[in-house]
């Protein structure tokens, strides 16, 4: 028993909040079929509180408008008292029910009804569903609860389509719930996340003549859900409280932004990027160069000269920004902030590098009075007049800000820096167009806390400001390939309207508009990373050139491993849409999908034994960790951190995880006891990212995010010690991996022109021997990952292309 368990005079007890409204069930019998707004408004009430029970486990598995409670214009999901714990439940457990099917049979999935010991959480998906057919048409899809045949209907019969029964219920609408109904789970939606993520897109779709005035009205005075509701899990399995979790709902809104004729103003190989348009709109301000070194080039709109901002300094420069008055232009290198005469000249350092951190961002006030900054967590600005600066706000992962027209106001993004960030800084190597989520956040000039414009579940960058400050564009990626998408933010509440996309392909990457609104410049990026191996050469150096394909196709794969058995290379891809975990023969083949959720997945790594699969992804702007049998079964979350948890790997007996946080540099190791049940986290090293076990299980290898250096650490207890401290010239370790005999390890580093290497080391300590170089430009490796069997090395090999566009602004907003 858990020592937090609540006990009086012997007696367990547990408490449940006491709510004084009635159920769905009394509302349905009162009122009948509900209006489409309030159909929409439960179904994703619910659909959030089991994504929430779910993450920990549990099944419901007796969803019915009963267990749903209507309280204080709250929807709420209560009675657990038929849930099943997925994650303890053995096939052993599970015998003493398979003949038994436990629900209510109207709403049990097929494979419930013949009490599937293989069931899993999508019996409640089905369950969601008849619910959803219940409000709208006033009946299950089989009759009423007490028919005795409604079982053997489940498994037999097609439910008749909702349109018999209500003319008024939206194609989109329709298809997200028929959906829930299919027969086999694998034909359902997948999980109650991606269900939340489909049904506003059902809702977005119901447009024009398809959407019926109940949709943003409700005309029922008797009962209202209101634009902000709340999902809560109420109920208790076995000792488990489930808590529930506030959620966000807006309506759709709309623009009048259309854009017109667009022509391509750069089109040299590699990157030109991070355009800023000059105030007079005859010139263009971008990087170019590769993901490790940029240098900002200004070129003439009308025809293409082009000239170096400045020459006298060889460091990486990127994220131009101009003056409002056009006369200079700000940048950003070596850490420290830069402005160079918009005609070139010598640059000028206005704000110098620290100790503090690196600055992530930096851009002008209206009146060219102040610059906004980001260093470390912080947002400042720097009052040119006096020199001084001042905090105005804090925030994860503060880049790209952006002065409202009238300076009240700052758009900035929170989360994933590394999508804009260029050379190795921050110690992840050239990370430039990472696609991990982020988010619009709006913060008062004057200082105060940030206020959220968007989600964190997809990715939203480059925010952009329309004339009159009323409304801010912005890139995403929210419906597949990356957009731009429009939202009105009229002041410093958060909006009550969910984001428009006003392009389709664009595939930006970041976008500014003129002063006068009348055009847009961006940059359309392309990304194509694929898996290839080659053999550990015996007689070093080698080149890249004898590497072969392992993956194909247009996707984009960050992570690669090899799972312990040697068979498989695990790997990332958002080949499906969105990023989702696979795994492919060592020598190449069919991939086979191993998530499928609607959010992204990244860095698997399979356990030992081969039945787990653990990785991280976002949820709440948190990294975090995440477990799925590979037999089929429910994801478990497993950590529950603030921060950023990053790239567990198993520890050879599966006994433990390591990983690393992204914002304190700990490195971690987490175990799990004989149930299985995984503790908390353990710092064992510091200042370390991306560590991996040694063969024994004896010993962590990291490296270092400030100096590229290689530090060991003992995975029980001990002092860490250093391997490798690179000198001057020395390659910067990005990734160090254990060879299989445990006596070195091989490490991965970039040079200053982006080439990749892998480069050996004798754990004794010793010099570093180069073992592969990469100097075919053609097959570059631009980012940190790799993996290796002890006979093969495994990496990406990716193209990076974007050019600078130019678009006419036909109807200005």
């Amino acid at each position: 028993r858990e020592q937090s368990e609540p006990e009086a005079l012997g007696a367990l007890y547990y408490v449940m909040p006491y709510e004084p409204g009635h159920s769905l069930r009394e509302r349905l019998s009162r009122d009948g079929p509900l209006a489409i707004a309030d159909t929409v408004t439960i179904v994703r009430d619910v659909c959030d509180a089991l994504a929430h029970a779910h993450s920990h486990g549990i099944i419901h598995r007796d969803i019915k408008p009963d267990n749903i409670l209507l309280s204080g214009r709250h929807a709420m999901v209560a009675d657990f008292g038929v849930a099943q714990a997925v994650s303890e439940a053995t096939p052993r457990a599970i015998a003493g029910t398979a003949s038994t099917a436990i629900g209510t049979p109207a709403y049990m999935a097929p494979e419930q009804v013949k009490g599937d010991s293989k069931m899993d959480h999508r019996a409640d998906v089905y369950a969601v569903g008849v619910l959803a057919y219940e409000l709208l048409a006033g009946r299950t899809p089989f009759g009423g609860e007490e028919r005795a045949d409604t079982s053997s209907a489940d498994l037999m019969e097609t439910p008749a389509p909702l349109t018999e029964y209500r003319s008024d219920i939206p194609v989109a609408l329709a298809e997200f719930i028929m959906k829930c109904l299919a027969k086999h789970p694998e034909d359902r939606w997948q999980s109650a996340e991606e269900m939340l993520d489909q049904l506003e897109h059902a809702v977005a779709r119901t447009d024009g003549s398809e959407t019926p005035a109940t949709l943003t009205r409700d005309s029922n005075p008797g009962w209202s859900m209101p634009r902000v509701g709340y999902a809560f899990v109420a109920g208790v399995f076995g000792l488990a409280a489930v808590a529930g979790i506030l959620i966000m709902r807006n309506r759709p809104a709309t623009s009048t932004l259309e854009l017109g004729r667009a022509r391509q103003l750069t089109s040299e190989p590699g990157l030109e990027v991070q355009p800023s348009m000059s105030p007079d709109g005859k010139q263009v301000a971008y990087a170019a160069g590769n993901s490790l070194h940029m240098q900002i080039y200004v070129r003439s709109v009308a025809d293409g000269t082009t000239i170096p901002l400045t020459a006298d300094t060889a460091e990486s420069q990127w994220m131009p920004r101009w003056s409002p008055d056009g006369r200079r232009i700000l940048f950003l290198s070596n850490g420290a902030v830069f402005s160079a005469p918009g005609s070139g000249g010598l640059a000028r350092r206005e704000i110098p590098s620290t100790s503090g951190g690196m600055v992530t961002s930096a851009t002008w006030s209206p009146d060219a009075s102040d610059i906004a900054y980001v260093r470390g967590d912080s947002l400042f600005v720097l009052t040119l007049e006096t020199g001084a600066s001042r905090v105005i706000a804090s925030g994860d992962e503060l880049h790209s800000c952006s002065w409202a027209p009238d300076g009240t106001r700052l758009a900035c993004v929170s989360g994933n820096h590394y999508y804009v960030t260029v050379g190795t800084v921050f110690g992840v190597g050239p990370m430039f167009g990472n696609r991990a989520p982020s988010r619009i956040v709006l913060i008062p000039a004057a200082g105060g806390a940030a206020v959220s414009v968007t989600d964190g579940r997809s990715l939203h960058q480059s925010p952009a400001w329309s004339r009159d400050g009323k409304t801010l564009y912005f890139v995403s990626n929210r419906q597949g390939p990356r957009d731009v998408y429009a939202i009105k933010v009229p002041g410093m509440t958060p909006p009550d309207r969910d984001p428009v996309r006003i392009t389709t392909g664009m595939g930006a990457h970041s976008i500014e508009f003129t002063a006068d609104g009348a055009r847009v410049v961006y940059a359309a990026y392309s990304s194509n990373a694929n898996v290839w191996a080659m053999s550990i050469p015996e007689n070093p150096p080698a080149s890249q050139t004898d590497a072969v394909p392992v993956t194909s196709g247009n996707q984009t794969v960050e992570g690669v491993r090899v799972s312990p058995d040697g068979r498989w290379v695990i790997y990332d891809s958002d080949l499906s849409g969105n990023s989702d975990i696979y795994r492919v023969p060592v020598t190449g083949g069919t991939p086979e999908r191993l998530t499928s959720g609607p959010l992204d997945e990244f860095r698997g790594s399979v356990s030992p034994d081969g039945n787990e699969l653990t990785y991280h992804a976002f949820r709440g702007g948190s990294r975090n960790m995440f477990q799925v049998p590979l037999g089929g079964g429910p994801v478990q979350q497993i950590t529950s951190s603030t921060g950023q948890l990053s790239m567990a790997n198993w520890s050879p007996d599966g006994s433990a995880l390591t990983l690393f946080d992204m914002v304190t540099s700990d490195v971690l190791v987490m175990h799990r006891d004989a149930k299985r049940r995984w503790g908390m986290p353990r710092t064992i090293a510091r200042d370390g990212w991306r560590p991996e076990w040694s063969p024994d299980g004896r010993a962590v290898a990291f490296v270092s995010p400030t100096n590229g250096r290689i530090g060991v650490a003992p995975a029980d207890s001990g002092a860490q010690r250093d391997l490798y401290v690179p000198g001057p010239g020395d390659p910067l370790a990005e990734l160090a991996v254990f060879a299989p005999d445990g006596r070195r390890l091989y490490f991965k580093s970039h040079d200053a022109r982006g080439r990749a290497a892998f480069w050996s080391i004798p754990l004794a300590g010793g010099r570093p021997q180069l073992l592969v170089r990469f100097d075919d430009p053609a097959r570059a490796s631009n980012r940190f990952e790799f993996a290796t069997d002890g006979k093969r090395f495994y990496f990406t090999i990716e193209d990076r292309q974007s050019d600078i566009w130019i678009a006419e602004v036909a109807r200005p907003d």
